[in-house]
């Protein structure tokens, strides 16, 4: 049999997809794949951030284009770039199990970012990282910094910004974590909905590669996902408002800690959901929790 995986063009896309590939050939050994590179809008729109041209869904349309005009059998993506709702026909097959969720803070110049001083500029096209960033000092100065992993790594060599935040994750799959100064704890500096988390998409009615997905599926990280997605759903979907979660699971209880900064106000929320083995089946029951709770904060766009 042979299948064709979709996936953007980047070094750091093609590592994911690759963690992807040993994964469903572990499974299906005489497997066949072909890996199709599609640019994205994302990609070419380089020089301008993210939340002025159409937020984070521009790294997906032309690879779910393909998806759904079934010039490829499955889209790999990093899940941080996946908009709430998909397109109709499309769903999310499976995850991989989840690597670390936390941001990085990296720089050739100081160790932590609290020791940064007075006028050090920090790169980062980021709201949430701005926020969480200025928690920690007030005194440096942001610098709009657009870019992929390596890109962005090349413009801190080269002198331009002092000091940039990337996702640990995102190091670790294009062997670039030993640049690591300081690992900021995703509690005090709270991750992207879904950060560190491989997912593969899928046409609805494609019934043979949804059975293969299924197999490969990542319990514990699907629901993670799923929580901390409905977290984003219940606050505005893909609007522009700096957020973030962290989700922990322990035993039959899921620990969150989420924040938000509407209209500049830092706002952090803290909550323990319980569930049993129906709820862990019917994620549709966890995601119904997590919504209730975050309805009854308020906190909309």
């Amino acid at each position: 049999m042979k299948i064709k995986i979709g996936t953007r063009s980047s070094a750091l896309a093609f590592a994911q997809t690759s963690l992807f590939m040993k994964e469903l050939t572990t499974l299906l050994p005489d497997l066949e794949i072909d890996i199709i590179k599609i640019k994205t809008t994302g990609d070419i729109l380089y020089d301008r951030p993210l939340v002025d041209i159409g937020g984070k869904s521009l790294f997906i349309k032309e690879i779910e284009e393909a998806l759904l005009d079934k010039r490829i059998d499955i889209a790999v993506h990093s899940m941080k770039d996946m908009p709430v709702d998909l397109p109709p026909g499309l769903k999310i097959g499976c995850v991989l199990p989840r690597e670390d969720c936390a941001d990085a803070f990296i720089s050739l110049k100081y160790d932590k970012l609290s020791e940064m001083p007075k006028g050090a500029t920090l790169g980062t096209c980021s709201g949430r990282r701005k926020v969480l960033a200025h928690n920690i000092n007030n005194k440096i100065d942001i610098k709009g910094l657009r870019g992929n992993v390596l890109t962005r790594i090349d413009k801190l060599n080269n002198g331009e910004i002092d000091a940039i935040i990337l996702a640990v994750a995102g190091l670790k799959r294009v062997n670039q974590e030993h640049l690591i100064k300081e690992i900021l704890s995703p509690t005090l500096f709270i991750p992207a909905v879904a950060q560190g988390i491989i997912c593969a998409e899928v046409g609805e009615e494609d019934e043979f590669i949804c059975s293969i997905l299924e197999k490969i599926n990542h319990r514990e990280t699907y629901i993670q996902a799923v929580i901390e997605r409905a977290f984003l759903k219940v606050i505005g979907g893909d609007c522009k408002t700096p957020l973030g979660i962290y989700t922990e699971l322990r035993g039959h209880y899921i620990d969150f800690i989420a924040f938000t900064a509407i209209n500049g106000t830092y706002k952090e929320y803290k909550n323990r959901l319980s569930f049993n083995e129906k709820s862990a089946r019917d994620l549709s029951i966890i995601e119904n929790e997590i919504k209730n709770i975050f309805s009854k904060a308020n906190i909309k766009c």
